[in-house]
């Protein structure tokens, strides 16, 4: 009796917040404000193009033309860099060479997504930006140890960005050498400071705008909400009307992994059923994990070749899927798959993956709207998209 009363009650939260999220995704629709040049442009998954717009914002001689504003806000608030005391001299720079003789010659091709430099005020501040990435082996420490060679004499920071502000995986923040490593999060961090941005650019339509549909995306692709804050209340309000209302919140909170992780193993199933009838392709396995996992998701095999094929998700939090291999999975086909997906468009290439690819735009980010959908009958959509980046590498594969 007690687990039905429980049900109910949790039944009639999750329907009175499904109402005030039914309400919001109206006001987006009447008012346009689901409208963002940036996920049009489809670069919310491109490490590169998010380099390059904080770039242009942090410069002092930027478009923008709010001078070093930005720049003194992102150190102050970002880097946590107090008093910085910006000067003219500033400058602001992306993709910077890291690479020593020793690593040149070895083929490693190392550099900082964006470096932050004031000689005045003696001021270093390398930025690595991950969106849905891992570094690379000791990527950090090869950041670090070129600022500690080169820029001897400055205050030296090592800014690691990214989704939720994590640690660096392959790096000590301590090495005694002179360099401060910093986490930071592009939700947590860096959408405050947009906002931010957005009040100095209060005469500037043009630029608080852009600001705002940017915080927006970044809002989005870290799995944030674009809710304003009226219906954010509303919902907080719903929530804790009472002790029941708050521990059905709670529990659902606790459980959002197992929720996540259900809805992502319907589709591994659904999309076993529609290979079941293909020849070529052998649905190996599945995580029964998926939210929780940090290698594969899905795994299936090219029947003629045996190579194996990996759908997985970059960030443990089902975002940024790819599809692709690694070289266990191409076993004595590594170098012919190398060679047959070298160049080819959207294919990128380690020394470890001969070959992957971020799946497209519309099935990249499984959050919760994408997995709602899925439920609410977007089957056949997703699997097709999935079916297609399948068949498009068939037509690639060793014989």
């Amino acid at each position: 009796m007690k687990s039905e009363r429980i049900n109910s009650e949790l039944a009639a939260l999750l329907a009175k917040v499904y109402v005030i999220a039914k309400k919001n995704d109206d006001f987006q629709r009447r008012t346009g404000s689901a409208f963002n040049v940036f996920n049009i442009c489809g670069i919310d998954h491109y490490e590169t193009k998010h380099s390059a717009i904080l770039a242009a914002l942090l410069d002092p001689f930027g478009t923008h033309g709010l001078g070093p504003e930005f720049l003194r806000s992102f150190l102050e608030n970002v880097a946590h860099e107090r008093g910085c005391g910006v000067t003219q001299s500033a400058t602001v720079r992306t993709e910077v060479s890291v690479n020593s003789a020793d690593s040149a010659s070895a083929g490693n091709d190392s550099r900082i997504d964006i470096l932050i430099e004031d000689p005045e005020s003696k001021l270093c501040v390398a930025v690595e930006s991950k969106i849905f990435a891992v570094e690379q082996p000791k990527q950090l420490e090869r950041y670090r140890s070129w600022l500690s060679r080169e820029r001897v004499g400055f205050r030296r920071i090592l800014l690691f960005l990214t989704l939720d502000g994590r640690g660096p995986g392959t790096d000590s923040e301590n090495l005694g050498d002179g360099v401060r490593t910093q986490c930071a999060s592009w939700r947590n961090d860096v959408v405050p400071w947009l906002h931010a941005c957005a009040r100095l650019a209060f005469d500037r339509p043009f630029v608080r705008e852009s600001l705002l549909q940017y915080a927006n995306l970044i809002n989005l692709i870290s799995g944030g909400s674009t809710m304003n804050d009226e219906q954010k209340l509303e919902i907080v309000e719903t929530a804790t009307a009472n002790a029941s209302s708050l521990r059905g919140a709670v529990e659902l909170f606790k459980h959002k992994d197992a929720i996540y992780n259900h809805v992502a193993v319907k589709i591994a199933m659904d999309l076993k059923a529609r290979l079941s009838s293909n020849d070529d392709w052998d649905f190996c396995d599945y995580c029964r994990e998926p939210y929780g996992q940090k290698d594969t998701f899905i795994l299936l095999k090219h029947v003629k070749s045996g190579v194996l094929v990996k759908i997985a998700p970059e960030h443990k939090e089902l975002l940024g899927f790819f599809i692709g291999f690694d070289n266990s999975d191409t076993g004595r086909f590594t170098d012919d798959v190398r060679k047959r997906f070298s160049g080819m468009p959207g294919w990128a290439q380690t020394e470890w993956w001969p070959g992957w690819k971020s799946l497209p735009r519309a099935i990249l980010n499984w959050d919760g709207d994408f997995l709602a959908d899925y439920l609410d009958g977007d089957k056949r959509h997703v699997l097709d998209l999935l079916l297609e980046e399948i068949k498009a590498i068939q037509s690639l594969m060793p014989q």
